[in-house]
């Protein structure tokens, strides 16, 4: 569900980050970060000139009431990670981006009393992801006689590796998305929506430069959809953390950044003479 970065409305949003960078909201301020965070998303509200005294919290009122906060997902007991916190995030345009750069998601699910991981094509559509299925297969047969099916979602996007002067501080930089909630078996048109979006999501333009499916290939196809409720992205970034006694350690640290390119287009053996290649690729 969205709704404000903070999951509540704005005033009350904006007064637990006034409070978290504050040892006493009377007093002066621990950490300027309060305010950054104002800056940035509040950009009509009053921040004074002298930030070593900040305003009480009736200063921070919004000077444009037709402005709204960038919408986030709240975080939720299932949402929220257990180990570093601090990287996840709850922005609606960050775990969007994630899931629009990924090609391949993985989904767990439990039958017959099994875990159940499958890697699957799949394409977000506003506030939902949309996953490509069979109507063969076992994922689809089970939400179809359940009328959904409990599912975790995950995408990663690997940026960097991080070499740490100890072996134990190596890690990736790395951008992901988990999603939990129930993946339901969507209706004819949304599925031809879908599988359009899916397409368009590998290039650009292919949706309209290839045969319509039949409605044997469609009777084929199944289609479920997992909205976005129970969902947050966690992201590493920047430079190793090398423990302050090993610094002084004659092993190279740094990043090796992690690229994933798109390279000549190899045409199929049997194409017929004369069809160049689209514009779009």
């Amino acid at each position: 569900m969205l709704g404000d970065r903070a999951g509540r409305c704005p005033v009350e949003g904006l007064r637990s980050h006034y409070l978290a960078g504050m040892t006493d909201p009377s007093g002066p301020a621990r950490t300027p970060a309060c305010w950054v965070w104002a800056r940035r998303w509040w950009p009509s509200v009053f921040v004074p000139e002298d930030e070593k005294h900040p305003p009480q919290l009736c200063d921070l009122v919004p000077l444009n009431p037709s402005w709204q906060p960038e919408p986030m997902y709240n975080p939720t007991s299932i949402s929220t990670p257990s180990r570093h916190p601090d990287r996840a995030s709850y922005d609606a345009a960050t775990v969007h981006e994630i899931l629009d750069e990924a090609l391949i998601c993985h989904v767990g699910f439990v039958a017959d009393s099994r875990p159940h991981v499958l890697p699957m094509t799949f394409v977000r559509m506003g506030s939902s992801v949309y996953l490509h299925s069979s109507t063969g297969a076992h994922m689809a047969r089970m939400a179809a006689r359940g009328g959904g099916l409990e599912v975790a979602l995950e995408v990663s996007v690997v940026d960097a590796l991080v070499f740490a002067r100890a072996g134990f501080n190596h890690s990736l930089n790395y951008r992901s998305v988990v999603a939990h909630g129930t993946a339901t078996l969507v209706g004819d048109d949304a599925k031809k929506a879908s599988l359009d979006a899916l397409m368009e999501k590998l290039a650009p333009g292919r949706s309209g430069d290839v045969r319509a499916a039949t409605e044997a290939e469609l009777r084929q196809t199944a289609v479920l959809v997992l909205p976005l409720v129970d969902v947050s992205a966690k992201i590493r970034s920047g430079p190793p953390a090398d423990d302050l006694d090993d610094l002084s350690l004659t092993h190279w640290a740094g990043l090796v950044p992690i690229r994933e390119v798109r390279g000549t287009p190899e045409p199929s053996p049997d194409l017929a003479p004369g069809i160049t290649l689209p514009r779009y690729l």
